[in-house]
């Protein structure tokens, strides 16, 4: 039995001698097929190298595996390819187009690159964008990205004002000399800008309020912690500082051009801090209650500064709401651990409750019994 090289069989079944030959009168040799080699044949070399070194292709020949797991000898591709039948399209046999379809896919390149995404390395979906950034403030500089669709808008008085002040108190250190940053933001921001109402920040998705009205999910949560000077008195002339968490309902998000590609993203929020808008219940929960609260004199903050957080509704009270803190995606908070010979070798059971010893006693003898008949 040969493999017969007509034009209906294309090398690809097995037939007696006799077959082939009249195969070979009716029909002819396949295109490109000069030579008789893929029957068996080795062929012969005139010259040989006796310092050979196999290349990478002889070392993986992943068309000579194709070639063996079919049974056929593999040939010489100076002489004979699979280039050579591709204008004809008639396959005799769903085994010849298997075997041709491997050989073309044993010649690309298994892993483009050298590179293959796995739940181990895939970017996270909410990883931030950073870019080097030549500002020599950091309120220029900021990893977040947008989501969705931009919407130009042209800022009235108040929002600029009191979000221009903001960045002014927040990041002008007084001992800076005068860069071209703060001649920027000395003149002020640009009173067309740009509103956002999905962001990615610090590993979290903020979307606002009002985007999440029509939605199952929440994102509008936001948390900041801020120092804050407080006095005992008004003749206290000596403030303490200490920290203060302020919670938060996304309502909008705007971003303020100082020109020269310097721009600033901010948060604006419905803020609750203290007082009568938060409480602690009987397990340790804080809850927050934004019902009718009045807008801050200070609504916004950097959306690098903006943490997550997510509100549960009280079952028992609607107008409050419990507290839930998260971390981002991707970002584990691990416990540090400690060496680990003096964690195998420490004793982790507690010796004054724990006796190997000890007689163990199934029978409880601090309540009454109780006695049941029954069937044995």
């Amino acid at each position: 039995m040969i493999l017969c090289p007509c034009v209906r069989c294309k090398i690809g079944i097995f037939v007696s001698r006799a077959v082939a030959y009249d195969h070979l009168t009716v029909d002819g040799f396949i295109k490109g097929y000069t030579h008789w080699v893929a029957h068996g044949e080795i062929a012969y070399s005139a010259s040989t190298n006796s310092d050979f070194v196999p290349s990478r292709k002889d070392v993986d020949d992943m068309q000579g595996l194709v070639y063996e797991a079919f049974g056929i000898p593999e040939h010489n591709d100076s002489i004979i390819s699979t280039s050579a039948f591709e204008n004809d399209k008639e396959i005799p046999t769903r085994e010849a187009e298997k075997f041709y379809k491997l050989i073309d896919d044993s010649q690309k390149e298994l892993y483009p690159g050298y590179y293959v995404e796995t739940r181990f390395n895939q970017t996270s979906r909410n990883d931030e964008i950073n870019i080097d950034s030549p500002f020599a403030l950091d309120v220029f500089n900021y990893s977040g990205h947008a989501l969705g669709k931009v919407i130009a808008t042209k800022f009235d008085i108040e929002i600029l004002k009191k979000a221009h002040q903001y960045i002014e108190d927040t990041n002008l250190p007084a001992d800076d000399p005068v860069s071209s940053d703060l001649r920027l933001i000395a003149r002020g921001p640009d009173a067309i800008g740009i509103r956002y109402e999905k962001f990615i920040s610090n590993g979290f998705r903020f979307h606002t309020k009002e985007v999440e009205r029509k939605r199952k999910t929440q994102n509008c949560g936001v948390t900041v912690r801020a120092t804050t000077s407080s006095y005992s008195s008004i003749r206290d002339h000596n403030p303490v500082l200490s920290e203060l968490d302020y919670y938060g309902i996304l309502q909008n998000m705007i971003e303020l051009n100082y020109g020269g590609g310097r721009k600033v993203v901010l948060f604006e929020c419905e803020w609750v801090s203290k007082g009568k808008r938060l409480k602690l219940d009987e397990d340790g929960f804080v809850l927050a209650n934004f019902k009718n609260v009045r807008r801050h004199n200070e609504p916004y903050i950097l959306a690098s500064q903006a943490m997550q957080i997510f509100y549960v509704e009280d079952p028992i009270d609607c107008d409050w709401h419990v507290i839930i803190t998260t971390d981002a995606r991707a970002k584990h908070k691990m416990q540090p651990m400690a060496d680990v010979d003096t964690y195998l070798q420490s004793n982790i059971r507690n010796s004054k409750d724990y006796n190997e010893h000890e007689e163990v006693v199934w029978i409880r003898d601090d309540v009454a019994g109780v006695e049941i008949d029954t069937d044995l």
